[in-house]
């Protein structure tokens, strides 16, 4: 009890209770500025326990004087069980109620036929903080519970640094941490052994981990309940690799790969791939592969990509653009916009490989497949094959490079529309602001799974204008306008559909048609 400036070398200890303690009770002030250099623990119960009694539990205070305690290349070799005192698990290392405890090069060898009874061998508990462990080893303790217990609850410990650490064929988990435990690194370290459960586990993704490796475990990390076969890296708290320069404000803002002058002030920014400077404001906002460019405003998922001195202030969308001079909103060249579903370019949009028409979406009439090339007619708003006198709309397409009511990703009337098909649109609050979205239909059953148009055999891309493949009777020649008998095509007289540009695959008899190359324009 109050002990200060204390100083052992070389000593050893065997058969104890506990081979070094630094203790005292409750009313007395801890040992403070001690250091143990040297020492070897042997069959001890607990080899090294600090400790201040009665300044332990969530409703005990916490203790002003246990500090500074520094263990240089101390070991602890086969702690036991023994009678001289009933039930205390046996540890190489416990660490209780102090703060500043520094650990430099620690061994913690076991034997591996020794019953530990689950025990943890080394702990970390009751409310002890600022611990720094470098150049740890442990082996041997294989019936023990975890090789490192950093206890959680109310009175959890906290601030743990472990690094330069080897855990080899011992305990079934390596390092265990508590829940609520918010502020542990395991940096540089393995964990190696044969037939274990856990290398590395906690119940939240907190701990900053870094080049840390568990192998023989049936999972190398489970982390909020999350389970990988290897460890993965965790690094918390604003983030810069691989760039000359760059400030990333809030706690989880990243820059990586740039120059220039970069900033990321708002909460969940990104920066990347750079030059010539980048910043983002707002929330969840991204500045990637891009020179001189930016987001601007308080909005939320605004990002500029593969561009130059953009400036993108618009909420939930993807700017591209060029530009030279100063950085400009006036320089977008390509705007995707999340919420209403719209592209906007400022040059044209091509398609590149041999697509030739622009087609719809139109639903057959007795909801069955029609074949690729027949013509159709339009029965309502429904589709069938053309015939006889019909007025022809278009011809069953494979080769659209443009198509239109695909309704791709959910149910046609998902969202409320107007008298004149117009989305009605509500604010919403998205968790950070108010947004304009639009109004969901209170018919819409999102549980429902929805197949799309594409994989439907009653809808059909119909092809409208453009070159279209027709299925060809033997009257169609070339420069012939065509109808339709049952969908395929027959010289027309006059007033034909289309103008037949060449013929691919003359008639076949056997197949009851061949294929012409056609341009068409809708029929007035």
């Amino acid at each position: 009890d109050g002990s200060k400036d204390v100083w052992l070398f070389n000593n050893y200890t065997e058969g104890n209770v506990r081979g070094v303690e630094v203790k005292a009770h409750a009313k007395w002030p801890a040992p403070s500025n001690v250091h143990v250099y040297g020492h070897q623990s042997f069959r001890d119960v607990r080899a090294y326990d600090l400790r201040h009694i009665g300044h332990h539990y969530a409703n005990e205070p916490w203790s002003e004087t246990a500090r500074d305690v520094t263990l240089v290349d101390c070991t602890a070799k086969e702690p036991i069980f023994n009678d001289l005192y009933a039930g205390l698990e046996p540890k190489a290392l416990v660490i209780s109620a102090y703060q500043r405890v520094t650990v430099l090069g620690f061994t913690a060898l076991g034997d591996p036929t020794y019953d530990y009874k689950g025990t943890p061998v080394i702990a970390f508990q009751y409310k002890s903080r600022k611990i720094n462990i470098n150049g740890l080893n442990i082996f041997g303790f294989t019936k023990a519970g975890s090789d490192v217990r950093i206890y959680g609850g109310d009175q959890r410990t906290d601030d743990v640094r472990i690094s330069n650490f080897t855990i080899h064929d011992s305990a079934p988990e390596g390092i265990s941490i508590g829940g609520g435990v918010y502020y542990v690194t395991l940096m540089n370290g393995i964990a190696h052994t044969r037939g274990g459960s856990i290398g590395i586990s906690s119940p939240n993704n907190q701990a900053d981990i870094t080049a840390v490796r568990a192998v023989g475990y049936t999972n190398a990390a489970v982390l909020a309940g999350q389970k990988y076969s290897s460890v993965p890296t965790n690094i918390k708290g604003g983030f810069r690799a691989a760039a000359k320069s760059g400030s990333p404000l809030t706690d989880t803002s990243a820059i990586i790969a740039g120059s220039g002058t970069i900033i990321a002030k708002g909460e969940r920014n990104f920066i990347a791939g750079v030059a010539g400077g980048a910043t983002t404001e707002g929330s969840r906002n991204g500045v990637m592969f891009s020179y001189n460019s930016h987001t601007k405003g308080d909005s939320g998922s605004s990002v500029v990509m593969a561009s130059k001195n953009v400036i993108n202030t618009k909420e939930y969308s993807i700017a591209l653009g060029h530009g030279d001079g100063n950085p400009s909103e006036g320089n977008k060249k390509i705007e995707l916009d999340a919420i209403g579903g719209t592209v906007r370019a400022t040059n044209r949009i091509e398609s590149v490989s041999d697509l030739k028409d622009f087609a719809e979406y139109f639903e057959s009439t007795d909801g069955q497949k029609i074949e690729a090339s027949y013509l159709v007619a339009l029965e309502g708003e429904k589709i069938r094959k053309a015939d006889v006198g019909d007025k022809i709309l278009g011809v069953v397409s494979k080769t659209a490079g443009l198509v239109l009511g695909g309704a791709a990703f959910d149910w046609k009337d998902r969202y409320l529309r107007d008298e004149f098909g117009d989305i009605i649109y509500r604010e919403v609050y998205d968790g950070e602001r108010v947004i304009t979205v639009p109004a969901e239909n209170p018919d819409y059953d999102p549980s429902e799974a929805y197949k799309p148009r594409e994989e439907r055999d009653e809808w059909h891309v119909i092809g409208l204008i453009g070159q279209v493949f027709v299925r060809i009777d033997s009257t169609v020649g070339v420069g012939d306008s065509v109808s339709a008998i049952n969908g395929v095509a027959t010289k027309s007289e006059s007033n034909g559909y289309g103008s037949v540009m060449k013929i691919e695959m003359p008639y076949d008899e056997e197949k009851g048609y061949g294929v012409a190359k056609m341009i068409v324009t809708p029929q007035h």
